[in-house]
């Protein structure tokens, strides 16, 4: 037995790790029993943590019932429907209570994690919102490119056409003859 376990935990042998899920099932629900009956026996208590239930599940699941890792005990419905019970009736080992200081900064550290979050979310979404508008910018500049460059083509092209006419209009003059 471990040093820092309360318990002998379970260690499942390569041939039950190679076992196909539906034999897996059973094997982790016997796995569950076997604990659970190891921790009646020791009056040992599941190690408290922070989800739902109030249990570190993944400490639970791998070092003491030998899976994996914690999704069997939510997935596997024979477990799932003991595990509340269980917990119920062998309790949570006690954690040391913190200070009223340890406390505030707690909250005050979640809540500074929250806002960085929320800037790191409000950073993103402007910097998407720039690449947009970068793009939309490109687009716009380079259709006033295009069209600039139309504008110089008929600018050339009404030139042409207006000398032609001048020199046309000026014949006609010299020449006395019809400008069209």
């Amino acid at each position: 037995m471990k040093e820092d376990m309360p318990i002998e935990p379970i260690v499942l042998s390569a041939e039950q790790k190679r076992l196909p899920p539906c034999h897996k099932r059973q094997l982790y629900y016997d796995c569950y029993i076997t604990i659970i009956e190891r921790m009646k026996e020791k009056n040992v208590k599941f190690p408290a943590g922070a989800n739902e239930l109030g249990i570190d599940v993944t400490i639970f699941a791998t070092k003491w019932v030998g899976l994996p890792d914690r999704g069997p005990l939510y997935k596997n419905k024979l477990i799932n429907a003991r595990l509340a019970k269980d917990i119920k009736e062998l309790g949570i080992e006690s954690v040391q209570a913190r200070s009223i200081t340890e406390d505030k900064q707690s909250h005050d550290l979640m809540i500074q994690r929250k806002e960085v979050n929320d800037l790191q979310k409000q950073l993103l979404s402007l910097s998407n919102q720039l690449d947009i508008a970068q793009e939309s910018l490109y687009k716009k500049e380079t259709e006033n490119s295009l069209l600039r460059a139309k504008l110089k083509q008929k600018d050339i092209h009404f030139e042409q056409e207006l000398n032609s006419h001048k020199l046309q209009f000026e014949n006609c003059l010299t020449e006395g003859g019809r400008t069209f």
